[in-house]
């Protein structure tokens, strides 16, 4: 897996040496994830593209350590077996939910809170351990 915020992307894609395409890094990993800030992230895979909206945090304080966040979040979602969609959502409420706090390792939830801001970001629910880990699956009805 690879990860690479637009800002190193642009700059990398300026050095013509530099210069790959999507493709050719998706020959090496399993996944290329692109953030993209306020505006979410793309994960590329070697089956599809799949754009990740960004979950709008309650307000921003700081943020250090937003892409650390977002990475716990996808090594979260890939130890737990949800797939690419599921996964980058996660990820991106980790990003929200540290933004709302100073220092880079100060923000605290519980599982319930957690559970509730995905609900409401993303209008779906986070999997009950055991049931199938596919945004497909856990759409709410609501």
């Amino acid at each position: 897996i690879s990860t690479i915020s637009a800002s190193a992307r642009a700059s990398a894609a300026s050095k013509s040496s530099i210069a790959c395409t999507v493709r050719d890094v998706l020959n090496k990993v399993r996944a290329l994830i692109v953030t993209r800030g306020a505006e979410g992230s793309v994960i590329y895979t070697a089956q599809s593209e799949i754009a990740i909206p960004s979950a709008k945090p309650r307000t921003i304080v700081d943020p250090t350590g937003c892409g650390d966040a977002y990475r716990a979040g996808l090594i979260h979602g890939l130890m737990h077996g949800l797939d690419w969609e599921l996964t980058g959502r996660v990820a991106s409420l980790m990003g929200a939910l540290k933004i709302e706090v100073r220092g880079t390792q100060n923000h605290r939830f519980t599982h319930a809170d957690f559970a509730q801001r995905f609900r409401d970001s993303f209008g779906m629910s986070l999997p009950a351990p055991g049931a199938p880990h596919t945004a497909h699956t856990v759409a709410s009805a609501s």
